[in-house]
């Protein structure tokens, strides 16, 4: 749970009226889209010990953690968050803050994105 309020507190605004890059420029290789419709999109990521997924513009979304996971944001005073396999979150903020894989393994998540008719993300 303290996993969800952080990403909730910590990322409801851009900074400095510039928008981050998407999660697709973001993931690049470690993100499979498996569905895509005006509706919905899904997709998985994979992020390898030690990676850096960095700062994203994103939208309403659900995570589904497929395996435990262990992050560090990047700033400095983050502290670590750890959320079990197969626990599902409902996010609404509009940019997720970067963070660093910890311990050993790869970290599998599964993304199913809320869309706009038409295929725009919704704000």
């Amino acid at each position: 749970m303290w996993f969800v309020v952080t990403i909730l507190v910590g990322v409801a605004t851009v900074c400095a009226g510039s928008e981050p890059p998407s999660i697709d420029e973001v993931a690049g290789d470690r993100m499979r889209v498996l569905h895509i419709d005006d509706d919905w999109r899904v997709f998985s990521i994979v992020v390898a010990s030690g990676d850096v997924l960095a700062d994203h513009a994103t939208g309403p979304r659900a995570i589904v953690t497929l395996s435990d996971v262990e992050i560090q944001g990047l700033e400095e005073s983050a502290a670590p968050m750890r959320v079990p396999a197969g626990v599902a979150m409902w996010l609404e903020n509009t940019v997720s803050q970067g963070f660093r894989k910890l311990a050993d393994g790869d970290m599998h998540y599964l993304v199913i994105e809320a869309r706009k008719r038409g295929g725009a993300v919704e704000p």
